[in-house]
């Protein structure tokens, strides 16, 4: 099947992405920084154990410090006197496992460092401190096995990571251990996504469903209407070779279906002795068809949808395809050009919207994205640039609408978002920086007027210090402030005329009055 590359899409204002960073960001808060020292500025001692409080008399950390640095094993705590975090240092760098609570005094989550980096599992665990997540890292990067778990302990998705991004064939199981989902990455980008072995709304089998052997091929599959098998259903053994087929219709096998044999090889011998050999369904051509000259040699391969050409090229001996390849619609009309080394993508690809005109083209490396990319609207109008290195953006991204104006300009350091960013947005633009793949320092969005609409700092990816939004006519919205990404303190709201018209009060990002009523209980 042909692999279309889709462009990158840079997400604005997601919740899931904010709160990976929020995570991210506090568990490294909890570890360098070292909470007030308002208490005891002229006690301490710098080659010593230290205790620190914070203004109400609890502690807020205690450790060994070195030179003034801090060393071995440290704690921290919440201003309540709970236990926030703790874990070793050796020569100021973090060491072995480290340990995070939440305010409840509930293990949160563990890493593993080593010389300052985390090296090893790092796990995650729920309020009931059941295990929900675990993946491991080396030197900082997302390497080999991740797991997610259900609350019961049963495994919920298996993926894997190399070099922080996901690679290969992932899984998802619902909470009965089935298979229910399989992605395939690249380099971190979703080349395939097959839904499998699914109920209707009235708990019956519905789509495709599929067994599978310990070694990961697949050893039955078929598929479901309103809980009867309809359609063929194949049988394979563990080398993934086809051992059984049958056609069902309405849960009843069809013993007499032509279907079945469609995958008996058919030689079809021409006058000069070159020959056709492919599989045929109700006499149209179906899959992968060999075109031999009169000697037996190879000299074209085909991929046919009833009778229908939908490919043409070479396969090597092992039936990877190799040289200049082509792919059609349906319809006739030219899809997509391009080179195999091995089975995978190489050099220059081209792909065509049906009228002709180019809809995107770049090269490939190994299968992978690598040097310049270029994505066009119908009306020929570019739509995207970029540049990959080995299957990653690196280097400047631009992205226009149908008439060319600007949609996002920034750039990438192998995969990573870095530097000066601009987007426009609907009814407004924001410009900022991106500081590994984070929001950093200060961001401005304007209206298409150039009227301030936002002005806000960010640090590492969490919103910090006082925030302020615009009406468009130039009168504030909202101003507050954050502490550590949350809202904390007084925020007001005003109207687009300047008169003031709500104040809440926020407590570690929960509301906790509204115009000066309390809205519930602060736990402390």
């Amino acid at each position: 099947m042909i692999k279309i590359f889709q462009p990158y899409q840079q997400a604005i204002n997601s919740s899931k992405l904010f709160l990976f960073l929020k995570i991210n960001f506090l568990l490294l808060i909890y570890i360098v920084h070292i909470p007030s020292l308002q208490a005891q500025k002229e006690n301490i001692d710098p080659n010593g154990y230290n205790v620190f409080y914070y203004e109400n008399g609890n502690k807020s950390s205690e450790g060994t410090l070195e030179n003034g640095k801090p060393n071995g094993y440290w704690k921290t705590y919440f201003e309540t006197g709970v236990l926030k975090t703790e874990g070793n240092r050796v020569k100021f760098q973090l060491d072995s496992i480290w340990k995070f609570y939440n305010a409840k005094s509930l293990l949160v989550n563990t890493i593993y460092y080593s010389n300052g980096f985390k090296n090893g599992l790092s796990e995650f665990y729920d309020s009931a401190q059941n295990l929900i997540e675990s993946v491991n890292y080396i030197n900082n990067l997302k390497s080999g096995e991740a797991k997610k778990f259900y609350h019961s302990g049963q495994l919920r998705i298996l993926e894997y990571y190399q070099n922080d991004k996901l690679e290969g064939v992932s899984y998802e199981y619902d909470s009965t251990g089935t298979i229910i989902t399989i992605r395939e990455y690249t380099g971190g980008f979703l080349r395939k996504e097959e839904r499998i072995n699914r109920f209707d709304s009235e708990g019956k089998k519905d789509g495709i469903w599929k067994e599978f052997y310990d070694n990961g091929k697949v050893k039955w599959e078929g598929k479901y209407t309103g809980g009867e098998l309809n359609g063929i259903v194949k049988e394979y053994n563990a080398k993934g070779g086809l051992k059984t087929m049958e056609k069902y219709e309405k849960g009843e096998l069809n013993v007499d279906s032509e279907e079945v044999v469609f995958f008996e090889l058919e030689k079809k011998i021409r006058p000069d002795g070159s020959m056709l050999v492919g599989g045929y369904n109700n006499n149209q051509k179906q899959g992968i068809f060999r075109e031999y000259d009169s000697t037996g040699s190879l000299i074209a391969s085909y991929e046919y949808k009833n009778d229908l050409i939908l490919a043409e090229g070479m396969l090597d001996t092992a039936g990877a395809k190799v040289g200049p390849w082509k792919y059609y619609y349906e319809s006739g009309e030219l899809k997509a050009v391009g080179e195999y080394v091995g089975g995978m993508e190489d050099k220059e690809w081209i792909y065509y919207f049906k009228n002709g005109n180019i809809q995107q083209k770049g090269t490939y490396l190994n299968g992978v994205p690598h040097g310049s990319w270029k994505w066009y609207y119908e009306n020929k109008q570019l739509h995207r640039e970029e540049y990959f290195r080995r299957g990653k953006e690196d280097g400047e991204v631009v992205e226009y609408d149908t008439i060319g104006n600007i949609l996002t300009r920034g750039e990438f350091i192998d995969g990573i978002q870095d530097g000066k960013w601009f987007y426009n947005v609907n009814d407004h633009t924001e410009e900022g920086e991106f500081r590994d793949d984070m929001r950093h320092g200060e961001w401005i969005y304007k209206y298409q007027d150039g009227t301030p609409a936002f002005k806000g700092e960010y640090f590492n990816g969490l919103p910090m210090g006082k925030h302020k939004y615009y009406y468009p006519n130039g009168k504030i919205q909202w101003e507050g402030k954050y502490d550590n990404g949350m809202r904390e303190g007084e925020w007001k709201k005003y109207t687009e005329e300047g008169a003031p018209s709500m104040q809440i009060i926020y407590k570690r990002g929960e509301e906790y009055k509204i115009n000066g009523i309390k809205i519930k209980q602060f736990e402390l």
